[in-house]
């Protein structure tokens, strides 16, 4: 079964951090895109990654997620 949601991004109501290795075939380009359609959305493009930056790169993953969480901990209105 295929499903595409991209219309409802707008709909998201939290922050969304699109990660993107970079030669993932979800490319930097494609999450951009996404995140364009997100009310609240960062891209982060790991150079050293395909799909998985979270094993690939573990700290500069660890990182990202931790910068955008805190820019993040007072609820959105």
């Amino acid at each position: 079964m295929d499903v595409d949601l991209t219309a409802r991004l707008g709909q998201l109501r939290v922050p969304v951090l699109y990660a993107s290795g970079r030669y993932d075939e979800c490319t930097a380009e494609a999450a951009a895109d996404f995140a364009a359609l997100t009310p609240v959305a960062e891209v982060v493009v790991f150079e050293q990654s395909a799909h998985m930056p979270m094993l690939e790169e573990p700290g500069a993953f660890a990182d990202a997620l931790r910068r955008f969480s805190a820019r993040w901990r007072a609820p959105l209105k």
